[in-house]
C-alpha cells in the first residue's frame, strides 16, 4: 500500500510527490520514494533523499509536506504506524528558485457587492499564482491522502527562476466568489489580505466578467 503527499520540494514551479511505502506485518521496511517532477508529465525517482528509515521493521503510514521553519522550502513529517514520527528539514539548495506563500482566508466584500452572501470558507477554493509565463494552481485542502493529515490554508508555491516585476494571485471560492491581487516587488513573501472584486451589480468573478442573477442569493419577490 502507498500514501502520497504533494509539494514543490525544489521550488522549480512543478509539484513533486513523496510516496510512503507501507509494508506487510513483520516484513522488512522499504524506503519511501521521492518523485521529482520532470516538467513533461513524467516523474523521476530521486536517489538518496535523506528520509531513509533507520529501522529494519516498521510500517510506513503517512507523511505531510509543510514549511515548518518558514524558510520557503517544504519539509516532511513522516509518521510510521509502529515507530516514532520523524521531522525532516528540507536542505535542498535554492539554485536561484523563488517561492510565494499565500495565507487564504475568507473573502472580504468590496464597496459594491454583486450579491449579498459573499462570505465563503476557504476550504475547496482554487488558488492560482501567475508569474511571467508561469501559472500554478492548487486547491485549498489536504496535500496528503491519509486520515491523519489535516487540511491547511497556508498555500506554498514554487515559482522557479521567475523574475517578473509583477505577479498575480487569484482565489476562486466555491459559490462563485473570487479574489484577485496584482503584486509588485520581490517574490519571496507571505501574501495576505485578498479582497473580493468590487463589481457592479449583476457581475462577479475575476475582472467582473461573469454575470449573476441577484435573486439566487438575496431572493426576489414572487412573480419576478
Amino acid at each position: 500500500h502507498y500514501h502520497v503527499t504533494a509539494g514543490d520540494f525544489n521550488l522549480d514551479g512543478h509539484m513533486d510527490l513523496y510516496v510512503v511505502v507501507q509494508t506487510a506485518f513483520r516484513e522488512p521496511r522499504k524506503n519511501d520514494l521521492l518523485l521529482l517532477n520532470q516538467k513533461n508529465g513524467k516523474f523521476k525517482v530521486a536517489g538518496k533523499h535523506g528520509t531513509e528509515s533507520p529501522f529494519t521493521f516498521e510500517d510506513g503510514n503517512t507523511a505531510i509536506a509543510f514549511d515548518y521553519n518558514e524558510d520557503g522550502r517544504m519539509d516532511l513529517l513522516v509518521g510510521p504506524r509502529n515507530a516514532t514520527w520523524r521531522l525532516y528539514e528540507n536542505q535542498t539548495p535554492y539554485f536561484g528558485n523563488d517561492y510565494v506563500i499565500v495565507l487564504v482566508g475568507r473573502p472580504r466584500a468590496g464597496a459594491q457587492q454583486a450579491f449579498a452572501n459573499w462570505d465563503r470558507h476557504p476550504m475547496g477554493a482554487v488558488v492560482t499564482v501567475k508569474c511571467g509565463d508561469r501559472k500554478n494552481a492548487q486547491r485549498v485542502g489536504s496535500n496528503g491522502q491519509s486520515h491523519s493529515v489535516s487540511a491547511g490554508t497556508r498555500m506554498h508555491f514554487g515559482i522557479g527562476k521567475c523574475r517578473a516585476e509583477k505577479y498575480s494571485i487569484s482565489v476562486d471560492y466555491l459559490g462563485g466568489v473570487s479574489s484577485f491581487r496584482l503584486l509588485t516587488g520581490r517574490n519571496k513573501k507571505v501574501v495576505t489580505g485578498l479582497f473580493y472584486d468590487q463589481c457592479e451589480k449583476g457581475f462577479t468573478g475575476m475582472n467582473c466578467a461573469r454575470k449573476v442573477d441577484p435573486c439566487r442569493s438575496s431572493g426576489c419577490p414572487q412573480g419576478r
